[in-house]
């Protein structure tokens, strides 16, 4: 069950996306492409701590009891916002990174190579 809901949330690509949003001061698309993504990050780690996802009620209540996790993990999220071109993205980009480092570590079976590789993907920006 560990690998099944580390592997269904562990994918997390198009961040490429946030700066593309945050020059073009589209927030509403911002934020929906960076909340995505923690909460993708969050379930991740749930799954890898072996913990039941009830949904995002309180970071705290999420975050603090995680024994396997990014160091300040909380911190670290409420650091990406506001949405900021590049900084947020390198924010989360970080985290993930870090994430795919414990995934390595406790579930080796998990090919992270690929996870990266999707990560990692940078969409040429046009110019409008």
């Amino acid at each position: 069950m560990r690998v099944a809901a580390v592997q269904a949330n562990a994918q997390i690509e198009g961040l490429w996306r946030l700066d593309a949003f945050a020059t073009r001061d589209n927030p509403v698309a911002g934020y929906a492409v960076l909340t995505a993504a923690h909460e993708q990050l969050l379930c991740t780690l749930l799954g890898l701590n072996r913990t039941y996802y009830s949904g995002v009620k309180s970071l705290d209540a999420i975050t603090v009891p995680l024994e396997v996790a990014p160091r300040n993990l909380l911190e670290r999220i409420r650091a990406s916002y506001p949405l900021r071109t590049g900084e947020s993205k390198e924010i989360l980009a970080a985290l993930v990174e870090d994430t795919y480092d414990l995934i390595e570590t406790h579930l080796p079976e998990i090919d992270v190579r690929r996870l990266r590789a999707f990560l990692r993907y940078e969409r040429p920006l046009w110019d409008e």
